[in-house]
């Protein structure tokens, strides 16, 4: 167990507390932005394998999300408000690729 020091130490994720290393705030935060960066690329797979077979293409998509998560966040954060067609629009993609995969899992349509 990591205990957890309550005021930020500058940019260090570990500080000196009574003779003690404690983590700063800092390092937690680290960990849950490097977290939801994992979940959400993970979360892609799916989507990228339902539109393509080629490893090279669902390995680099994935790896160039995870760079770019964090970047595109702050971009969309104050951008937001403006997309009020996001969730159909997600909700239709990720229905479609659903709909592909058990297509193609079942072999319901032939290749051609």
């Amino acid at each position: 167990m990591v205990e957890i020091s309550p005021r930020l130490d500058g940019d260090k994720f570990f500080t000196q507390m009574d003779g003690r290393t404690v983590a700063t705030p800092l390092l937690l935060c680290l960990l849950v932005v490097e977290f939801s960066d994992i979940v959400f690329a993970t979360d892609s797979v799916p989507a990228v394998l339902g539109t393509t077979k080629d490893p090279f293409i669902a390995y680099s998509s994935n790896i160039f999300a995870v760079f770019g998560l964090r970047s595109l966040f702050f971009i969309l954060r104050e951008a937001m408000t403006r997309f009020t067609y996001l969730e159909p629009a997600v909700s239709l993609v990720l229905g479609f690729i659903g709909v592909k995969i058990v297509v193609d899992y079942f072999e319901i349509v032939e290749a051609l």
